[in-house]
């Protein structure tokens, strides 16, 4: 199938619905991304019906306290409605997730396996939160309670989800290992509860 890489191919519904209509014509399947505030159940019952069968969502985490911290301008609540939404349309809702933003605790985790035990997206991809070039942890991270090290940015290029000496950002609330793990644990959860598949 097509993945088109547009960040929110549902922001406007004309230019949606034109999309599916030419990869429809061409008999393409297709997957695309969108936002949990743009889940218009009529647009998605056209998408699904023209060959889309995967929407992804950038979610990012099922902590209210966490997606405030990261100014992600929706809640768990939110989150759970636009999957539901999508997922009623026919279309698989995957779930984009990211563990280890400043504030991050095993509490805050917790949430997160709740938010998926309780929404059950299709799919889900876990990774760890790394601070890009621009980013607001990047440009003050001493609002966001961390330090970032004299050589962050060549750091990024060295960066293994699966190697803990990587990770550019040390938490005051978790260890790396902490996190590490908590992760390994989370991934194997999803893989075992989550229907179609873990992505790492």
């Amino acid at each position: 199938s097509l993945r088109i890489w547009d960040d929110t191919i549902t922001i406007k519904t004309k230019r949606a619905m034109k999309l599916a209509d030419i990869f429809h014509n061409y008999g393409m399947i297709w997957k695309g991304w969108s936002r949990v505030n743009l889940t218009d159940p009529t647009l998605f019952l056209y998408l699904a019906d023209r060959g889309c069968t995967e929407m992804g969502f950038g979610v990012e985490h099922g902590s209210a306290r966490m997606l405030k911290a990261m100014n992600k301008g929706t809640t768990p609540e939110a989150n759970e409605l636009g999957v539901k939404i999508c997922q009623d349309s026919g279309v698989l809702a995957r779930s984009y997730l990211i563990i280890g933003f400043p504030g991050e605790t095993h509490e805050s985790i917790d949430e997160m396996q709740a938010w998926l035990d309780n929404c059950r997206p299709n799919a889900a991809s876990l990774h760890i939160f790394q601070p890009y070039p621009g980013s607001e942890v990047w440009k003050t991270p001493e609002r966001f309670g961390v330090t970032l090290p004299d050589n962050a940015f060549s750091k990024m290029w060295e960066f293994n989800d699966d190697d803990p000496s990587t990770f550019i950002l040390d938490l005051p609330t978790m260890s790396r290992e902490d996190l590490f793990a908590r992760r390994t644990s989370l991934l194997t959860w999803i893989k075992e509860n989550i229907s179609l598949r873990a992505v790492n």
